[in-house]
């Protein structure tokens, strides 16, 4: 397959194993199309490959996932889940370490969820990195029935069920509001 290298001024461009070696002009910009500059600090040209693939064409590798990964996820959603319904028990019997020991496996959950979050749409998790968002630098010891009762009904609600629409992302934004759980925690100087 024919691709080309980059080095500063010049291309080096191979066909059927021979190598040719011409200054970077217009004419390879137009033809070349997908090829990618690497900034760099320093300013020195870098070497980069690419495959002289037009870019409307050009397709990025997707995860595969096989039947044992949907049944991961399934199982990562019900942990999530079931942590949640944990720690509605230990606010209201007032454990704080089985608290903030649920909040950790919630947690743990959720990075594994979203580390399997192509599985689902893009409003799925949308909801997803608001609710791990709002849990970012949280006490889970200090959290009380309602904020427990808010991150349940995410869960149970919104994450758990079919696909999700724009102005349900909207209401969970809301639930968590409501409850001073900030969904924006994550990138704000909090």
């Amino acid at each position: 397959m024919p691709y080309g290298t980059v080095t500063g001024e010049d291309v080096i461009t191979e066909f059927t194993g021979v190598l040719t070696i011409s200054k970077n002009t217009h004419v390879h910009d137009d033809r070349c199309q997908a090829y990618d500059t690497i900034y760099s600090k320093s300013a020195s040209s870098q070497l980069h490959s690419y495959f002289m693939n037009h870019v409307a064409n050009r397709t990025e590798p997707k995860q595969v996932f096989n039947v044992s990964d949907r049944y991961a996820f399934r199982e990562y959603l019900a942990d999530a889940l079931a942590s949640a319904k944990h720690m509605i028990q230990a606010v209201n019997t007032d454990e704080v370490m089985d608290l903030a020991s649920a909040g950790i496996d919630l947690l743990d959950n959720l990075y594994r969820l979203w580390r399997m979050r192509t599985l689902r749409e893009d409003q799925w998790q949308t909801v997803l990195n608001f609710l791990q968002s709002a849990l970012t630098h949280v006490e889970f010891e200090n959290l009380n029935h309602n904020q427990c009762r808010a991150i349940e009904r995410i869960i149970e609600n919104y994450l758990s069920q079919g696909a999700i629409s724009e102005s349900e992302i909207e209401d969970a934004v809301e639930v968590l509001q409501q409850v001073d759980l900030d969904p924006w925690r994550g990138i704000s100087k909090r």
